[in-house]
């Protein structure tokens, strides 16, 4: 799930699939607050790493996430990521150590409108590496 230009269809899109289709959303900045929160190794590592003023990379937030998609629960199998992946690289990594990118949502005010800013595609984030792999949807178009 994209941050797009309306928070609220967000928010809709995120507890209709939760509610109806048996989504599980990982908001992932909240799941990184709660392992440091908490205390957890990979928690320690975060905080470790946020004290030197750096990036955490990728690869750490995958091995936290790879934990939560395959805690051996088969029927918890379908996720929703919030606030994660932005960079390219993070979807190489998240693809190459734990699962396939199966599409990408973009909330607008526009309703059924997908809105990608043009002027962003030649960046290193998620939408100059997708804008071909991917026949953009409506809501409407999409099944579960």
């Amino acid at each position: 799930m994209r941050g797009g230009k309306s928070h609220e269809l967000q928010e809709e899109i995120i507890v209709n699939l939760c509610e109806n289709h048996d989504f599980i959303n990982l908001d992932v900045m909240e799941l990184m607050n709660d392992e440091m929160h908490r205390g957890t190794n990979i928690g320690q590592e975060f905080i470790k790493i946020v004290k030197q003023d750096k990036n955490i990379p990728a690869s750490l937030i995958v091995r936290m996430l790879k934990k939560i998609v395959y805690c051996g629960q088969p029927q918890l199998n379908q996720f929703i990521l919030s606030n994660f992946p932005e960079q390219i690289d993070q979807v190489h990594e998240f693809e190459s150590n734990c699962s396939k990118i199966a599409a990408i949502i973009y909330p607008t005010s526009g309703g059924s409108i997908v809105d990608i800013s043009q002027k962003e595609l030649g960046l290193f984030n998620i939408e100059s590496l997708f804008q071909k792999q991917f026949r953009l949807k409506t809501m409407s178009e999409w099944s579960f």
